[in-house]
């Protein structure tokens, strides 16, 4: 990777179109780009998580889609419908509703990390124990998402329940939520 990073701070003419590029090209508020171990890191972190995250997310996917064989059968209508002759148009993926609601359920069920951390940046209060500044915390994604205060049936795979609008970004969050002020 480090020889690739090297070929292209040499190569100005032509950086390239992919993530590395973009990667690349990136600058921070005071005009700053990535260092070589930082592009290092981004692109290891992609392969790595990227590539177990997607698998499992797809394995458990197709295990949801068998044992539910109306959501396949309804997916592979919508598929049918807005590909007649088989061939993907990349930029139409985004306008299947159904297809999201499944990819959104399979994360809801079986989210890509259980939990995330957070370090407080001022006291707070949670659950009844006082908490100072820079205590880490960790809120569960996976206890988010199977919550009966947040879901009707939280166990059972049901695709149509993204279909009713807006979820709150407190129950559904699949990649960890945003980084904000705690």
């Amino acid at each position: 990777m480090y020889e690739e990073i090297a070929v292209r701070r040499g190569n100005s003419e032509t950086p390239g179109e992919d993530i590395l590029a973009m990667l690349m090209s990136a600058r921070d508020e005071t005009g700053a780009g990535l260092s070589d171990q930082a592009l290092h890191d981004e692109i290891l972190t992609l392969l790595v998580a990227g590539h177990e995250t997607t698998a499992t997310t797809l394995a458990w996917g197709l295990h949801h889609l068998m044992e539910t064989p109306a959501v396949g059968q309804r997916l592979h209508r919508e598929l049918e419908a807005a590909f007649p002759d088989g061939m993907v148009a990349p930029e139409r993926v985004r306008d299947l509703e159904y297809l999201q609601a499944v990819v959104n359920e399979i994360l809801r069920i079986i989210p890509i990390a259980v939990a995330v951390p957070r370090r407080l940046i001022r006291p707070a209060q949670i659950a009844g124990y006082d908490l100072p500044a820079g205590t880490l915390v960790a809120a569960s994604i996976y206890l988010a998402h199977r919550s009966e205060r947040n879901w009707e049936y939280p166990d059972d795979f049901v695709p149509e329940r993204f279909l009713t609008g807006r979820t709150s970004p407190f129950a559904f969050l699949p990649f960890g939520g945003a980084h904000g002020a705690a």
